[in-house]
Parts: structure tokens; C-alpha cells; sequence
């Protein structure tokens, strides 16, 4: 699967997918770190690619549109350190291979949400 990683989540997790076999890139990497969430939301429209992301605002469907977007898996996990963020969504892939376009995930250490366009 192909990834764009917001820079609220740590750097590491895009290292760590890229080892497992996924195309990822953190917007830090990028140089794009303080980049607004409409920037990250075309680059990844762009390149096809899914956001992960903390910020609540990604799992807006009204402002990003299930229809129009090639996934988001939005994480809901406070005092986790960057390998348990990056467990959580390691396991999650893991779980779930399958095409996530036009999906929103809401991700948290105990659950997790699917929203699919119909």
C-alpha cells in the first residue's frame, strides 16, 4: 500500500512500513512538516496514496470526502510512544490487506471504525 504520514505521528512509523514493504513517506521527510491538512490532503490525492494521521480533522467527511479520497486511517491514541503508535498500525495492516480507497479508519489501541463510501 502506498502512504503519506502527517507530521503528528512519528518518523519512525514511516521507516518501519517502508521495511515491511509498503510506499510511504512522512511529510518531515518531504520537508513539508508544517504543512496545512489541505496540503497533505492533495499531496496524497496526487500520489494516490492513503493519509495516517491524529488529527481528527482528516476523519471530517464533510471536508474530505469519502467518495473523493484514497483512504484515511485516522489514529485516536493518546501517551503512546512511537512504537506502540507504530504497532498499532503495523497490526492493523496486518490485519486488514485489503484496498482501503474510499475508507475512513478510526484507529485506537482497543477498536477500530470503517466508514466506506456507498
Amino acid at each position: 500500500m502506498r502512504f503519506i504520514i502527517d507530521a503528528d505521528l512519528p518518523a519512525f512509523m514511516a521507516r518501519r512500513l517502508r521495511e515491511l514493504g509498503h510506499a510511504c513517506n512522512h511529510m518531515s521527510e518531504l520537508g513539508r512538516g508544517t504543512e496545512p491538512d489541505a496540503a497533505v490532503y492533495a499531496l496524497a490525492q496526487n500520489e494516490r496514496r492513503i493519509i495516517i494521521s491524529k488529527d481528527r480533522r482528516f476523519a471530517d467527511i464533510t471536508e474530505f470526502p469519502l467518495e473523493e479520497h484514497f483512504g484515511v486511517i485516522r489514529i485516536r491514541a493518546r501517551d503512546l510512544r512511537r512504537e506502540e503508535l507504530t504497532l498499532l498500525v503495523e497490526d492493523f495492516l496486518g490485519r486488514h490487506p485489503e484496498s482501503l480507497d474510499h475508507t475512513l479508519v478510526v484507529l485506537t489501541p482497543n477498536s477500530e471504525r470503517f466508514r466506506r463510501a456507498e
